[in-house]
Formats: C-alpha cells, sequence, structure tokens
C-alpha cells in the first residue's frame, strides 16, 4: 500500500516552507549556490547506496541508474552557473528621462524575484534526474524556492534516501528549515497544490495525473502555475530519399530508440510516418521480433502497456509484430510495432494517436513525402518531432523546410537524422512542448531556462540605488 502522509505532516512542511521563503528570497546566489554543491557532493558520495536502492525498486540497472545519478549531479552544477552573479535575475536598469516623449518617464529597475514554495511531483521512469531531487527541485532552489516534493509510489524507498541526503546537506550549509521537504500520497498531492501557500507546482508523469493536478492548481481561489509534462507521441518523419539511401541505419536507429529502457522515456519515439517504405517496414518488424522482453518500473506500469498495447490491437486494422510475447512474465514488456496504411489511419487516428508508455512503435505507411506534410499538420502536441532526409537533396530540403514549417506549431524539439531519446542539460534545450505534451508550451523543464518557471518579474520605479538591492543598482542599463 503507498505512503499517504498525514494533514499534520502536510501543515508542517508547507509551514516551515513558507517561513524558509521569507529567508531565501532575499539570499544572494552564491549563498543557494553552496547549497546546491552542497547537494551535489552529498548524492555523489552516497552514490552506492542510491544505485542499489533504485535498482531494487526499479530494475533499471546499475549502469543506466549510474549515468542516470551523473546527470542529476550534472543538473546541480548547471543551475549553480545558471545563476552566478545574479544573472538569471535579468536585472535591467533603466534611468529617467524627462525629456522623454510623449510624456517623462520615471527611472525603471526591473528584476525577477522568487514566487514561493514549490509543489514537486517525481516521475516513475527517471528516479534521480526527474524525481524528487531531480532538474525541477534543482532549479527551483536555485530561483530561490524551497521546495516540497511529492515520492513516486514506484521508488519510494530511493525517494526517501534522496530527500534525507538533501537535507543533510542543506542543515551542513546552513539553509533554512524547511527549504527542502518529502510528502507522499496522491490525496497529499492533491491537498498541497491547493494549499494557499504554494505558490507554483511541477509534474512529470501521466497525462490524467498532471491535468488533475493542474486543474486544481487553475481553479483554487488563487491559481497557481503549473508546469505538468505528460504524455508525447514524437512523431518521426522518414523521406524516401532517406529511406532508400540509409534504411537498414535508420531502422535500428528507429528500434533502439523506441525500445530504450523498454520504451518508458517521454521522449520515445511512438508515431512513424514513412514514404514509400514497405522493405524499411519488414527491416523493423524482424528487428523488433529480436527484442528481448524487459521488466518494465512495475508490474502495474507492465500491466497498463499490455491493456494500451491490446487497445491499439483491437480498435485498428494495424498489423502487428510482437516480440516473444508469449514467453514474457507479468512484469516484462515485450517491443511491439503496429503498422498501418495512412489512408486506413484516418479510421483509427483517435486511438492511435495517443501515447503509449511502453517499447511499441506505430508505423504509417505513406505513398509520397506530400503525404508526410500533411499528416505533420495533424500531429498532436509534443515534445519531439524527427525528420530523417538527405541534407544534399535539394527535393529532400524542401521537404523539410514544409516539414519545419508546420511542426514548429506541435512540438518544442526538432531533430534532423537524429533520435529523441537524450534530452541534453544545456542553455538552449528546450523540454516541453504545446499540450497534451504539457501544460504551457513556453516554459522548459531541462536546461538553465528552467528556473523562468519559479520566477515573477518585479519593476522598482523611482527608487534611488542605496534603496534597491546591489545586484540590481548594477544591471543591464537601457536608454
Amino acid at each position: 500500500m503507498p505512503r499517504e502522509s498525514s494533514a499534520e505532516e502536510r501543515m508542517t512542511a508547507v509551514t516551515q516552507a513558507h517561513a524558509a521563503f521569507r529567508q531565501l528570497r532575499t539570499s544572494a546566489s552564491d549563498e543557494r549556490s553552496r547549497w546546491l554543491m552542497g547537494i551535489a557532493e552529498a548524492v555523489d558520495a552516497h552514490r552506492s547506496a542510491l544505485v542499489a536502492v533504485a535498482d531494487e525498486e526499479t530494475s533499471l540497472g546499475a549502469g543506466r541508474l549510474n549515468g542516470e545519478l551523473d546527470r542529476t549531479i550534472y543538473q546541480f552544477h548547471h543551475f549553480r552557473d545558471a545563476i552566478a552573479q545574479e544573472k538569471h535575475r535579468r536585472a535591467i536598469d533603466q534611468p529617467g528621462d524627462p525629456d522623454a516623449s510623449p510624456q517623462p518617464r520615471p527611472s525603471l529597475k526591473q528584476m525577477r524575484v522568487p514566487l514561493g514554495p514549490v509543489a514537486v511531483w517525481g516521475a516513475s521512469n527517471f528516479p534521480f534526474a526527474f524525481g524528487v531531487l531531480g532538474g525541477d527541485t534543482a532549479s527551483a532552489l536555485a530561483a530561490g524556492c524551497p521546495v516540497i516534493a511529492i515520492e513516486h509510489p514506484g521508488h519510494p524507498r530511493t525517494s526517501e534516501l534522496l530527500a534525507e541526503i538533501a537535507q543533510g546537506a542543506l542543515a551542513k550549509f546552513d539553509a533554512p528549515r524547511g527549504t527542502f521537504a518529502l510528502l507522499a500520497g496522491r490525496a497529499t498531492g492533491a491537498s498541497l497544490i491547493a494549499d494557499a501557500q504554494v505558490k507554483a507546482g511541477a509534474f512529470t508523469g501521466s497525462y490524467a495525473g498532471g491535468r488533475a493536478l493542474f486543474d486544481i492548481a487553475s481553479t483554487r481561489p488563487d491559481p497557481i502555475p503549473f508546469f505538468a509534462e505528460m504524455g508525447s507521441v514524437n512523431p518521426v518523419f522518414l523521406t524516401r530519399q532517406a529511406v532508400r539511401q540509409r534504411g537498414g541505419e535508420i531502422a535500428q536507429g528507429l528500434v533502439d530508440s523506441a525500445t530504450l529502457g523498454v520504451g518508458q522515456f517521454c521522449t520515445k519515439p511512438g508515431l512513424v510516418f514513412v514514404a514509400d517504405g514497405a522493405e524499411f517496414v519488414t527491416t523493423v518488424q524482424d528487428r523488433v521480433a529480436n527484442v528481448a522482453p524487459a521488466p518494465m518500473l512495475t508490474e502495474a506500469i507492465a500491466a497498463n502497456y499490455r491493456q494500451r498495447r491490446s487497445e491499439m490491437m483491437d480498435n485498428s486494422t494495424a498489423r502487428a509484430t510482437i516480440a516473444n510475447a508469449s514467453g514474457a512474465d507479468e512484469s516484462a514488456g515485450s517491443a511491439a510495432v503496429l503498422v498501418i496504411d495512412h489512408e486506413a489511419l484516418k479510421e483509427s487516428w483517435s486511438v492511435l494517436a495517443e501515447e503509449c508508455f511502453g517499447p511499441l512503435m506505430v508505423i504509417v505507411t505513406c505513398d509520397s513525402d506530400s503525404d508526410l506534410v500533411d499528416w505533420a499538420q495533424q500531429t498532436p502536441g509534443s515534445l519531439t518531432a524527427t525528420i530523417h532526409a538527405c541534407e544534399d537533396d535539394a527535393g529532400d530540403r524542401a521537404v523539410v523546410n514544409r516539414l519545419v514549417d508546420e511542426l514548429q506549431d506541435s512540438v518544442g524539439r526538432l531533430i534532423f537524422n537524429g533520435w529523441p531519446t537524450g534530452v541534453a542539460v544545456s542553455a538552449a534545450m528546450h523540454h516541453g512542448g504545446p499540450h497534451p505534451a504539457t501544460m504551457n508550451p513556453i516554459f522548459t523543464s531541462v536546461g538553465a531556462q528552467a528556473i523562468d518557471r519559479f520566477l515573477k518579474p518585479v519593476t522598482m520605479q523611482g527608487f534611488p540605488d542605496e534603496l534597491v538591492p546591489a545586484w540590481l543598482a548594477g544591471g543591464a542599463t537601457s536608454a
């Protein structure tokens, strides 16, 4: 039975976070940088214990978990760099101008300040990098916001160990009590996001869970921003020329990407449109058939995967290839590929164009490259879209331009001749997209700009330098 925090535990966490915020909101970036580095160093020092516990709970394997822990530690360094010298505040100093037209302009100094306590929900598929000490928590702390995290029931002991490590590190570096807290339970999470002292939420998980929490955050008496990353089909478009020149390579890359981590990546390529690809489809089917079933994160996730796969097969005319389905145990995910003609897809679009969390992909066979562009106009909001084409072919370049024109409206990241799995922690990364991929396509949950979710602008008018923060007085000057 999943743990559920008591009402008293929730109230204590919220009260302490509110009190801590009164100190965090005026803290200097170098002070918060020490907290971030303290957490990163403590996590690394407990690497062996963390990996062992996480592997017991998720079956992800020591290799994958160590790599993910490296990423988690790097994220704290990345956000430390992002707030160096208060540059995340984007201070603007605009001197007054009594001769300005059409009217005199007073002196204006703009800064960005933290929102307040943030509720964070850890993801199932990345217990470290998107868990209770993942990028959402790191970016909120970097912004100057206390965090109250909700553990994922799929890895509660991992979450609790991470929280213990973080709280110890924060105490060592004299962070206020209440800077980070951990709670558990669905009802607790719903009550938390409705609490008036919580000022923002960040979630990574299912559409149903994210939507439910978003609705609470949006309909409370004082609505607050809620940043939910949810389901994504991450469409792929393969031109005829690309398949002719690199069909085998593309097929292997697709299967590797779609089955990576047993298909439990938010960026898994799930809906593939291919022009004139009969031979390509056969190659993919053969390679999928040889993918060994592997344990999924939990038995419940494995059961949901099998149910969703059956729903897609039963409600469409797609031809299915499933790897070793009869020999897989109840917690294993068997790779699958469903193949359907693009004309037939029109009749089953609603069932096949939704995310299937697991190692399944849908391949849509098209007659021409023009069909690819037509379908690009209809793809649902996604985190990514991938295009494989021949860059030295004039016809393909024209198709790519048309695809980009359409897809930039429906995705957050476009990939050319690569694969979407693997999201670089970088200042230029955008990990987001239109609904239903997220609830706000403007913001990213990965990279330095993730801090922006937890800051709001404030302008000070007419204040002399001696009455504003030192870092604001030295902000960029604007005429």
